[in-house]
């Protein structure tokens, strides 16, 4: 995501990029806060990342979710 907008996250006026997280790199961008499609929670040592939406079924049966961890520093 090289310019992403508020559609990148859900209600985040920062992005929280997984190459950023595993790379310990400051790659984040500030956007619009926006109901956008993906969420980020930050846990010790692991962010998991998780799909997000407004809706019904539809976009809910399909439920989407990674985890990415960080070894020792």
């Amino acid at each position: 995501m090289l310019n992403p907008d508020g559609r990148a996250y859900w209600l985040r006026t920062r992005t929280a990029q997984p190459v950023g997280h595993l790379l310990g790199l400051p790659v984040d961008r500030g956007i619009d806060r926006y109901t956008g499609v993906l969420d980020a929670e930050d846990f010790p040592g692991v962010r998991v990342y998780q799909g997000r939406g407004v809706g019904g079924p539809s976009v809910s049966s399909r439920p989407i979710c990674g985890v990415l961890g960080r070894g020792p520093a």
